[in-house]
């Protein structure tokens, strides 16, 4: 049986709801490296991040927020400029790294270092595997938890700005400071649930540096709004279009639709104009980045109607579904979300509607590479939707007791 959040909070040390440790405020070497003597060696450290990204092509890091059993503190890296001896606590292996909703900064540590933090762990990831949400927000978990309502005033906060006030502080410590009873109760339950194993491969895959590397420019175009819908010579087109755009983003350090917007890519595709003037009848396209890189564009345009057919790419490949096999997808999501509130985790969790699609579409030799078909899934539901994919099983509606059930005709297997 899984504890109640009273027993739980029993056996939490240092818990941050009895007393609230002095944070520090690291804005420079000597201090930094006096933060990595203290956290050096600690079994588990809660981490944060508060960045801008609006105009910049990279994430702009402004400061970092830690956390321990006996320590809490902000860095300052806008004022510090470098991850510098902290890059050591990151990578060591001894230490788990807790994060919430973390992507984006494992993202962020990945760009500055080259590698991503590890061993992690994911509050938000965990909680989905716990059947309490699939993205369930932070200050939403806190509360369901442990009992505490977050402060909110600081939400849309600029935190380039300095100094940072009373109120920014705290409410940037409050982001790590809960993290470690989370954690706390998350993994007793996962215990408890015998699911802890379950989160192995979650965690290998997000410690996969692959996932956080930028697509190549050449690729970019992949990523641009209605690129499916092209046909290849126009794709050629939007290739080069789209490889400059990247590589000016990168260059600039700049949004790439502050370049270039993807609708504004497409009229260029569409209308291929040969001058500096054909280019200012484009509505949308600023005068200031017409005169800055119009060439530049008019030249893009140019090498893509110049490519021989061979080497136009091919439109991406998609799964093509019959009617039939799209009515078995939605039955087959039926049963998903049916199974998924009988084990209690997020549905998505077990198989999205992409991996469905997939498993339908997949010739028999080919599926046992499929997600849904390995582990801990294939345990939980991968085999019995095989089993409905293959015919050898069939969902009945049990009106008694309101819900679907898998059944398998006798001798079936």
């Amino acid at each position: 049986r899984t504890p109640t959040r009273e027993q739980m909070m029993l056996c939490l040390p240092h818990s941050p709801l009895e007393r609230r440790l002095e944070p520090m405020y690291v804005r420079d070497k000597a201090a930094l490296e006096a933060l990595v003597e203290q956290v050096r060696g600690t079994p588990v450290l809660a981490i944060d991040t508060e960045f801008v990204r609006e105009h910049q092509y990279y994430p702009q890091l402004e400061i970092i927020q830690v956390a321990t059993r006996q320590v809490q503190a902000i860095v300052d890296f806008r004022a510090l400029g470098a991850l510098g001896p902290f890059v050591e606590i990151l990578n060591d292996p001894h230490t788990l790294k807790l994060f919430h909703a973390g992507t984006q900064d494992l993202e962020i540590f990945f760009n500055l270092t080259g590698t991503v933090p590890a061993p992690l762990f994911d509050t938000q990831v965990a909680a989905a595997m716990l059947g309490l949400g699939a993205q369930v927000g932070y200050a939403r978990l806190v509360e369901m938890l442990l009992g505490v309502s977050l402060a909110k005033s600081e939400t849309l906060t600029d935190w380039s700005r300095r100094p940072l006030s009373d109120a920014q502080i705290q409410y940037a410590l409050d982001d790590v400071r809960y993290l470690l009873p989370v954690y706390d109760i998350l993994q007793a339950r996962l215990v408890e649930a015998d699911r802890s194993d379950w989160l192995d491969a979650e965690w290998e895959a997000m410690a996969y540096p692959d996932a956080y590397r930028r697509v190549a420019p050449r690729e970019a175009y992949r990523r641009v709004s209605g690129a499916n819908r092209m046909k290849p010579r126009d794709l050629a087109v939007l290739r080069e279009l789209a490889e400059w755009r990247e590589e000016t983003a990168v260059r600039r350090n700049r949004a790439a639709s502050l370049i270039v917007r993807d609708n504004i890519l497409l009229e260029l595709v569409k209308r291929t104009p040969e001058s500096l003037r054909q280019l200012s009848e484009i509505r949308g396209l600023h005068e200031r980045e017409r005169e800055r890189h119009g060439e530049e564009m008019l030249d893009a345009i140019r090498r893509g109607k110049a490519l021989p057919r061979k080497e136009w790419p091919r439109p991406p490949q998609h799964l093509s579904l019959t009617e039939q096999e799209s009515s078995l997808v939605s039955m087959m999501q039926s049963w998903l979300r049916a199974r998924a509130d009988e084990v209690g985790i997020a549905p998505n969790y077990l198989a999205t509607a992409a991996d469905l699609k997939e498993l339908v579409a997949s010739p028999p030799d080919e599926r046992e590479q499929l997600a849904v078909l390995r582990g801990w899934r294939r345990r939980l539901v991968g085999s019995d939707l095989l089993a409905l994919v293959e015919g050898r099983a069939h969902l009945v509606w049990e009106p008694d007791e309101q819900r679907l059930r898998l059944v398998y005709p006798e001798g079936a297997t």
